[in-house]
């Protein structure tokens, strides 16, 4: 196999001077959940687990919510690398919003950026109707 990863997911977002810390942190922990760590003034988390991402495959649950999130994912892949954007304040309540652009979360996205070398599993995975 290489130096390849078989598979990594990481959750990043911007922690702003206007923010509370913790509801960034719980933010990320709410769609990717593992341990924290803090780059300067990113908050993220990373996992080597598919089973990681059962909490935005569960939230993705209607026809029309898997599509726009498939189109997203294939959309953004490039190589064995793909990502999309979470809405930060909703991901605090609990709630998976997908944005298009990054500027559609008022305080930041959260960037969910998935490596993998099998990608087509791991669209179907999260966008399919299993």
């Amino acid at each position: 196999m290489g130096g390849l990863i078989k598979f990594r997911v990481e959750a990043r977002t911007v922690l702003y001077p206007s923010e509370n810390e913790e509801k960034v942190r719980q933010s990320v922990l709410n769609v990717l959940p593992g341990s924290i760590t803090q780059d300067g003034n990113f908050v993220l988390t990373t996992s080597d687990d598919e089973s990681s991402l059962d909490v935005i495959r569960a939230a993705v649950s209607s026809r029309r919510t898997q599509t726009g999130l498939r189109r997203l994912l294939t959309r953004n892949t490039d190589g064995l690398k793909t990502w999309f954007y979470l809405n930060k304040q909703a991901a605090l309540a609990g709630v998976v919003v997908m944005c298009e652009q990054a500027d559609e979360s008022p305080l930041g996205p959260i960037c969910i950026t998935i490596i993998s070398e099998d990608m087509p599993n791991i669209i179907e995975r999260l966008c399919g109707n299993e």
